[in-house]
């Protein structure tokens, strides 16, 4: 995965999904409404290190990649 997209899922917790079809049908299928970064793609680098640092889920065609935050920060999501 180069690029995916960020959302919240209904606890607020980050999930990640790739920026392809397989991406749109896991966001319709897990039901995230909440984009992050107004829904564009962002560079893998990116969401690693996010999901690194707060916590969250990566969804590929692979599998579910669960990540335990690095921090006791909360990411404030009205920056993103």
């Amino acid at each position: 995965m180069q690029f995916g997209k960020l959302y919240r899922d209904s606890n607020g917790a980050l999930v990640a999904v790739p920026n392809s079809d397989t991406g749109a049908d896991l966001v319709e299928r897990l039901c995230l409404s909440r984009p992050l970064f107004h829904g564009r793609a962002v560079p893998a680098i990116l969401i690693q290190a996010l999901l690194t640092e707060f916590g969250g889920q990566l969804h590929l065609a692979t599998g579910v990649s669960r990540f335990k935050a690095a921090s006791k920060r909360r990411m404030v999501p009205s920056a993103f």
